[in-house]
């Protein structure tokens, strides 16, 4: 989920004739959608946000079914703790709390199957919000662009097994607040520190977040946008490409 959101490309901005709620504490990649840009569910209170059916049809739409979602909160607030789905496989409707990358991870490569096209709009998004350098951290940290099992033709099931051959199973277990810190304390707290390139924590949430997006189905996703939007760029090479063989345990 392993990012943040806010301002994003799917970002629902108006409410719908027949809304849906969904319930939204921030996390992810972002902000989800915020009380001035959508209405509250009185019966619910501040915790609930509408989404937008008409926007982001796709959301209300299997196998995401955020209106689904909405109706078994507890489902939502749990993946603090863990993201993936009770049946050890990537769970799609925890992409329903955050919406700043509705329109480019979600629509374009997990729908679309267009990794290349997300990553465009994703890069466009980040670097709107200045969150560009951090992400070429968490690329070549974990050593996404020498990554050669995953590329825009990687299925979301060959994505679960090159997660499983990483990661073990400990993709299965990771909550949002392995990487979101702010959330141990306090589920409405999105903040972390990711750290310097070269410290031992940094190298520790790049990994959180990579099983996030594990987590999430969007592992590859994640890693053709590295290759896509940085491995090749001359700036963040210059910055970050001597942590492709940096080892975190000599740190």
């Amino acid at each position: 989920m392993p990012g943040r959101l806010g301002g994003s490309l799917g970002s629902a901005t108006g409410v719908c004739p027949s809304p849906i709620l969904v319930s939204a504490f921030s996390l992810g990649h972002g902000i989800a959608m915020r009380p001035e840009d959508a209405g509250i569910n009185p019966d619910r209170g501040e915790d609930a946000y509408f989404v937008d059916c008409q926007l982001t049809p796709w959301m209300c739409e299997a196998p995401f079914d955020c209106i689904e979602a909405n109706e078994n909160v507890s489902d939502l607030w749990r993946l603090r703790w863990k993201v993936a789905g009770w049946d050890g496989h990537s769970n799609p409707k925890s992409w329903c709390v955050d919406d700043t990358f509705w329109q480019s991870t979600v629509k374009e490569c997990l729908i679309d199957a267009q990794p290349k096209k997300a990553a465009a709009s994703r890069r466009s998004l980040q670097l709107s919000r200045g969150g560009d350098d951090e992400d070429a951290k968490y690329c070549f940290l974990e050593k996404h662009c020498v990554d050669d099992e995953i590329n825009e033709h990687t299925t979301a099931e060959q994505a679960e097994a090159a997660c499983t051959k990483r990661y073990g199973d400990r993709w299965k277990r990771t909550g949002l607040q392995d990487f979101y810190t702010g959330l141990k304390k306090d589920a409405r707290n999105t903040s972390y520190v990711f750290g310097e390139a070269g410290s031992l924590m940094a190298s520790r949430r790049a990994a959180a977040k990579s099983r996030i997006a594990c987590a999430q189905g969007s592992f590859h996703c994640d890693v053709v946008y590295c290759k896509e939007a940085y491995c090749s760029d001359g700036a963040y090479r210059s910055r970050y490409a001597k942590y492709l063989s940096w080892d975190s345990a000599s740190d």
